[in-house]
């Protein structure tokens, strides 16, 4: 079963036993209820009807003690007035309207007493219930039998004062007396025996509130133990396979792929037990390819280690090469360059025309390889000495570099644009000074000869996401766009020395510079209309 169902079911269970509790508490709330109603509706009003009774009775007795008094004058007084007797019958039938009132009062009273008796009868349930009601109907029937005879005594009393034939006897007072306490000893038999069953269902309406307690616990104390044990149910089927599933993670972590979990059950803990076993071959296939390649990388590592000791070898041979084969012919370059001086200064108008022009290329000749050898020892040196990166203010930079061209910039009365925000990098600061100096010098020397245009040359820098980008634009001569890629080869040149001094190699310098510094470098250019270097460095340089 899913994780989701048995977490379901769980709720659904938890549920169901809450629902049957409230169930049951309310079952029982109405038993508590109809048992409460019961003594409301039967035991209360009966005892009000049956105190009613009593208190009304003992006013009429009150009131038939006022009439025995006055009657007792009327009889035994001799020599009373007419009017005096006259008043003291007015006075008895005045007490008699009260009497009477009182009487049906009563009457009212046993009446509704025996209407909810009645009712309670018909809804008994049970013999015992039928038994106790039936027995207080009986009581209000003799109660209501000695009311009867109690009012037919007193009415004949009445009616012999009124026709003035009542004599007063000890038996008549005696007879009413009785009367009374039959009356007094029913009714409080009968609010003793109502007393009694009231008692009986406030005892019913506690024991089925002690029950409804009982049940309302025990449905509590189950619903908790059950969900104890469904909870313990989940949380084992849980927990358990993810404790493997965690000691699995941390063999794994260790590098011990040998290793399988149980899959069997069907749930999500199952699925990821699965994939966890699948992800373990994986990585153990994984494993064992990447330690063949990694045998494979340790041969590969110790024939380039081999190899590059031999490259770093053959580089400082060549270096050495390089500088022994310059130095050898400086020597005789230095002698070539002081013959023709010496020729030149001391036999030049001895010599024809052809003779002093063929002196003047021994010159010239000398000195352009002079400068060949400087540039050759200057790009050895680029590729051989690795300056640290360093923080450089661009802005300095490029005003070094402005600075020592300050002549040629004068002379060749160049406008000179230097764009004043140009931010600090991280960055070789020598090898850029040369780049700077090869590209603004570049500049300064490949204006047009022949355009009206004072030079222009305008350096700048624009924000880029991962690079500084650089330019150095002039209004010069421009390169086509077929020699853009070219010019970068070393002591490659588009013109003759007779036209541009320099050797080529200038440009070759800037983009190993360049590139030594994670960037590139580009032209944007068109024959006669000028030309724009840019190149990058990288943000990245630490």
């Amino acid at each position: 079963m899913k994780l989701t169902s048995k977490i379901s079911v769980l709720t659904v269970a938890l549920l169901i036993i809450l629902l049957s509790n409230t169930v049951i508490g309310l079952v029982q709330l109405s038993k508590i209820e109809f048992a409460l109603r019961d003594v409301v509706n039967k035991d209360i009003l009966l005892t009000e009807k049956i105190t009613s009774t009593t208190h009304h009775q003992f006013k009429k007795a009150i009131l038939f003690e006022r009439v025995i008094r006055v009657a007792e004058e009327i009889v035994f007084e001799t020599g009373i007035s007419s009017s005096r007797k006259s008043y003291l019958i007015d006075h008895i039938n005045w007490i008699r309207k009260g009497f009477d009132k009182l009487a049906d009062t009563i009457d009212q009273d046993i009446l509704s007493a025996r209407h909810i008796v009645q009712k309670e009868i018909e809804k008994a349930k049970d013999k015992a219930s039928f038994e106790e009601l039936k027995e207080a109907e009986d009581f209000l029937l003799r109660i209501e039998k000695i009311h009867r005879s109690y009012e037919s005594v007193t009415e004949n009393i009445f009616q012999a004062i009124n026709t003035g034939t009542y004599s007063m006897s000890f038996d008549d007072i005696k007879k009413i007396e009785r009367k009374e306490k039959s009356l007094a000893f029913e009714i409080e038999s009968l609010l003793e025996f109502v007393q009694g069953f009231t008692k009986k269902s406030v005892e019913q309406a506690k024991y089925e509130e002690r029950e409804t307690r009982k049940a309302l616990w025990l449905g509590v104390m189950g619903s908790i133990i059950l969900g104890f044990l469904m909870v313990f149910s989940i949380r084992r089927s849980i927990a358990h396979p993810l404790k493997d599933l965690v000691n699995a993670a941390h063999h794994v972590g260790e590098g011990k792929f040998d290793l399988y979990l149980d899959a069997s059950s069907r749930d999500e803990i199952g699925d990821v037990s699965r994939a966890f076993n699948m992800m373990a071959k994986k990585l153990e296939d994984l494993n064992k390819e990447l330690e063949q390649k990694n045998q494979i990388l340790g041969s590969s590592l110790t024939v380039t280690k081999s190899q590059k000791q031999d490259l770093e070898k053959i580089n400082k041979e060549l270096d050495n090469f390089v500088y022994t084969v310059s130095h050898d012919i400086r020597a005789p370059l230095v002698g070539i360059t002081g013959y023709g001086a010496y020729l030149e200064n001391q036999y030049k108008d001895t010599l024809d025309a052809k003779g002093q022009k063929c002196v003047t290329g021994i010159t010239r000749g000398a000195e352009r390889l002079r400068r060949l050898i400087d540039d050759l020892l200057e790009l050895t040196r680029i590729a051989r000495i690795k300056n640290p990166f360093e923080k450089a203010s661009v802005n300095q930079i490029v005003q070094t570099v402005v600075d020592r061209l300050e002549f040629n910039i004068q002379e060749a009365g160049v406008e000179l644009k230097i764009q004043r925000d140009i931010p600090e990098i991280i960055c070789d600061r020598i090898k850029l000074t040369e780049v700077f100096s090869n590209l603004i010098g570049n500049a300064v020397k490949f204006f047009s000869k022949i355009q009206e245009d004072k030079p222009c040359i305008e350096v700048g820098y624009i924000e880029q996401k991962d690079f500084h980008e650089f330019f150095v634009k002039d209004n010069g001569i421009g390169i086509a766009p077929e020699h853009h890629q070219e010019v970068f080869s070393i002591f490659k040149r588009l013109h003759n020395s007779q036209e541009y001094a320099g050797t080529g190699a200038g440009l070759s310098i800037v983009k190993g510079v360049i590139e030594d510094h994670g960037g590139k470098i580009w032209i944007e250019s068109q024959l006669g209309k000028g030309a724009t270097f840019r190149f990058t460095i990288s943000k990245k340089l630490v």
